[in-house]
């Protein structure tokens, strides 16, 4: 009886582990791939700094082919978000736009990219300073009843907020996001309406708050690719085990007989 039900449990076990054996590779792929996704990225930003457009599309190519067989492995939000930007640094590559703008949106492709594939910290929190820095730019324009300035740093803002603002799709709390993009959306659509300072310092305080908030927000460990290979070496340790019972069991009931 032990015998049989010692065969059925190592049976069952061998069939719950076999479709995990056979992806065992699948864990060191994914993240080759990954760091190759990230590494194009990075050469597209750099050659798009250096306003050497045809090695900048030219790249941006070999990363749209590595994306379509990547891209399955994402939810459907996330890999929108990144095909939506890489597609906006194609238009702009393609025609006449300042270099200022495709800095931008190479930087916003590079950062979303490492939001989806990094481990720890992503990079998009670095700019953290510098967004915060532009929200208590225009609160200070806001005291000083300077209108041009608060219109400039509102730019400037709104700026680095396009940037970072694929990867808060990727990385940031959903209901925190939307609260942020309804706020920044307000400031944008109000920019040149008499509004209030109270009411306009009130706008500010709150994306002052929830961005802070964000940037302050843990980011899952990239350790959750191992969880295959940890249940691999788990299902052939207890494989083992039940092996070296079952062989006990049989040797000492043929040392009875």
């Amino acid at each position: 009886m032990k015998v049989g039900l010692l065969a059925v449990a190592f049976i069952l076990i061998f069939i719950i582990a076999w479709p995990v054996q056979g992806n065992t590779e699948s864990p060191v792929k994914h993240v080759t791939q990954n760091q190759e996704l990230t590494d194009l990225t990075d050469r597209i930003l750099q050659y798009t700094d250096a306003n050497q457009t045809d090695a900048a599309k030219s790249l941006l190519s070999s990363f749209d082919k590595k994306w379509k067989a990547l891209m399955p492995v994402y939810s459907e939000p996330d890999w929108r978000t990144v095909e939506a930007d890489a597609l906006q640094l194609r238009f702009q590559l393609d025609s006449d736009v300042s270099s200022q703008a495709m800095h931008e949106n190479a930087l916003s492709l590079r950062l979303c990219v490492d939001a989806l594939t990094g481990g720890g910290a992503p990079l998009w929190k670095d700019m953290k300073d510098q967004v915060l820095s532009t929200v208590m730019g225009m609160k200070q324009a806001i005291d000083t009843r300077d209108q041009a300035d608060f219109q400039g740093r509102l730019n400037d803002f709104l700026d680095l907020y396009a940037v970072i603002y694929p990867s808060l799709i990727i990385d940031g709390p959903n209901d925190q996001v939307q609260m942020i993009n309804q706020a920044v959306t307000g400031l944008e659509n109000s920019r040149s309406t008499a509004v209030n300072d109270k009411v306009r310092m009130k706008q500010l305080n709150l994306i002052e708050i929830d961005m802070s908030r964000v940037f302050g927000q843990n980011t899952p460990s990239g350790n959750n690719n191992m969880i295959p290979l940890i249940a691999i070496i788990s299902s052939f340790l207890i494989l083992s085990l039940c092996y070296v019972s079952w062989k006990k069991y049989t040797e000492r009931r043929f040392a009875f007989k």
